[in-house]
């Protein structure tokens, strides 16, 4: 099993993520509703791959993202996002995503 993190503020998202990667070769190891609980949760968790949402309250997935990449985590990370700005696309794009 290949190990994933969610990290979206709305629980229908993570618990329909969850329901598509049920059965799969993909794992949720934890759910995460905000970047701080998230950077937290990668340190607990150490999944092999993070679905980052971009939008959140507080950190959101843009400066999450960089303080993962500052860090040095280089890890797969896929955006979920219903919207996206230049700006942030360009920030995501720099640091990895």
């Amino acid at each position: 099993m290949i190990p994933v993190l969610v990290a979206d503020d709305h629980g229908f998202i993570r618990a329909g993520v969850e329901a598509v990667l049920r059965g799969s070769r993909f794992s949720i190891v934890a759910a995460t509703a905000s970047g701080e609980e998230t950077l937290d949760a990668i340190k607990t968790h150490d999944p092999e791959i993070v679905l980052l949402d971009i939008n959140m309250p507080g950190m959101n997935g843009v400066q999450t993202l960089e303080a993962l990449r500052s860090r040095g985590d280089t890890r797969p990370v896929v955006l979920l996002t219903a919207e996206i700005n230049d700006r942030q696309l360009l920030s995501v794009m720099r640091a990895g995503v």
